[in-house]
């Protein structure tokens, strides 16, 4: 569920990372901390096999640079709590 992928964001990504609350749908919008980029964060995320999307391809005014935006639509289980936490281990090496 989107409850969960956010819980699981807001565990295991580093502190200063925000998330949007929804009210409904299967998309999360996530803040970076530290102004990580989305596009960095996402190039590494490919190398270990985790699609995301970066927040600034969903702006015409080059904005949303340190976002990116996660989906989930199945079924909450263990595979994706390891995928969000190896995108948190990605993300706080970033901030390294």
């Amino acid at each position: 569920s989107v409850a969960a992928l956010r819980r699981a964001v807001l565990n295991h990504f580093p502190q200063g990372t925000e998330t949007t609350d929804p009210e409904g749908g299967v998309v999360i919008w996530v803040r970076l901390p530290d102004q990580i980029s989305g596009r960095r964060l996402r190039d590494v995320a490919l190398g270990a096999g985790i699609s995301i999307a970066p927040g600034d391809v969903f702006s015409a005014a080059d904005g949303y640079r340190d976002c990116i935006r996660l989906g989930w639509g199945g079924v909450w289980n263990d595979r994706a709590e390891r995928a969000v936490m190896t995108l948190g281990e990605l993300c706080r090496s970033l901030v390294a």
